[in-house]
């Protein structure tokens, strides 16, 4: 009777090995702060990168020398961690996603960066971020670029429409009276003058063009 190799996935709530350390980063927009925690929720250091590839790779050579990253707990994996997402995916590190703090717990201990980290890094150890990072280069990905980028030449085509029609309120009217700036020659001033010195009516400007 032969036994079958059960294939298994590691979770966030698996045991640690030995001298692995647990990963936990607060994102930002320029600069992140990630702390390192010990298996028994230990704080081994906590520092400041800045939000690029050169930022990423110090992070992880220093989390490393603190002990073995195989976790990390990541705020914003689709946005301001996106970029250090990706990178610890491909150092084969498993990326789970967390939650920012709750608002009312943020007021009643105040904002602290690096607390954010550690508490990303205790949601791993945890076991309350189950969520795993997306990679981010699957059809998913593509379509949300391609959404991105259709958006944006839309919003930018509305704009130049926008821009491009005149402004009938604003032009200067060149006989001074009610007549619009676009009105035709008879609309001038000489015009408006020769009418009241015979006493006559002079026909009323046109309306202006319906706009399109």
């Amino acid at each position: 009777m032969t036994c079958r190799k059960r294939k298994t996935s590691a979770t966030s709530t698996d045991p640690p090995a030995l001298g692995e350390v647990v990963l936990g980063v607060d994102t930002h927009g320029e600069v992140h702060v990630a702390a390192v925690l010990c298996p028994l929720g230990q704080i081994l250091g906590t520092k400041s990168f800045a939000a690029t590839a050169v930022g990423y790779r110090g992070l992880l050579a220093w989390a490393g020398t603190l002990g073995t990253v195989r976790r990390a707990g990541v705020e914003g994996t689709g946005t301001f961690g996106a970029g250090l997402s990706r990178y610890l995916l491909a150092q084969h590190v498993e990326v789970y996603e967390v939650n920012r703090p709750d608002r009312t717990a943020r007021r009643l201990r105040g904002k602290s960066d690096p607390l954010d980290a550690q508490a990303a890094a205790r949601a791993v150890l945890s076991g309350r971020a189950k969520a795993r990072a997306k990679t981010g280069d699957g059809p998913v990905q593509s379509a949300r670029m391609f959404k991105l980028a259709k958006d944006s030449a839309v919003k930018a085509r509305t704009q130049a429409i926008t821009s491009s029609r005149p402004s009938w309120s604003s032009l200067t009217r060149p006989c001074g009276n009610d007549c619009p700036a676009w009105a035709t020659a008879s609309c001038s001033a000489p015009a408006h003058a020769s009418a009241r010195a015979t006493g006559t009516t002079r026909t009323p400007c046109p309306k202006p063009p319906a706009s399109h």
